[in-house]
């Protein structure tokens, strides 16, 4: 189906987040893929700023986060949450990451394509993550502006998604970049220019 000049690729029964972005993915045509979840907790008018360490060289891969931007979170819990599943993230695969959870992840469609992903619900974000990493990805944070939603108003992610993710982050420590891609896949094309 085209709206617009968008075209909506439609699952017959909801399969879940890692399975729709999959989905996503193996249609999109540009040169980056980022996800916006529907419910607009996220901003799209943030959306540029993370091109920025793209197109500047300076990173691979960009999250934006919620913590380094103006945030407004529905429950206490759930930012807890996020912080300890972000330092056990930083803890097994080095680097600095503050926002693994975030929704807006602004990966090069080559790259994303090599990571093999196989996720199908919201333990799509820990292992994207692990695998940006485990592939040696660098990967910048930018600001951007959250606003949470409640369970009253949609929200579907609980505890036992968080369960999933420390599951998934454990899991993945193993994971390697398959023997086929090439490490130039694994690069920027602006930095296999220079």
């Amino acid at each position: 189906m085209h709206i617009d000049g968008v075209r909506v690729v439609l699952h017959g029964s909801n399969a879940g987040k890692g399975s729709a972005v999959r989905t996503g993915a193996r249609f999109a045509q540009g040169r980056w893929i980022v996800v916006q979840d529907a419910d607009l907790e996220y901003d799209p008018e943030d959306i540029p700023r993370l091109l920025e360490p793209l197109l500047s060289g300076t990173a691979d891969v960009v999250y934006g986060s919620r913590f380094l931007g103006s945030s407004r979170w529905a429950r206490p819990w759930q930012r807890l949450a996020n912080v300890g599943l972000s330092r056990l993230t930083s803890l097994l695969y080095g680097g600095s990451i503050s926002d693994m959870e975030t929704c807006y992840k602004l990966i090069p469609r080559d790259l994303f394509m090599t990571l093999d992903l196989v996720a199908e619900r919201f333990d799509f974000e820990p292992e994207v993550t692990a695998k940006l990493l485990r592939s040696g990805a660098r990967v910048a944070e930018v600001p951007i502006s959250y606003t949470a939603r409640t369970r009253a108003d949609g929200k579907k992610i609980g505890w036992r998604d968080g369960v999933d993710a420390v599951r998934a982050l454990w899991r993945l420590r193993s994971w390697s970049p398959p023997a086929h891609v090439a490490a130039t896949e694994l690069i920027s094309p602006r930095q296999q220019t220079t």
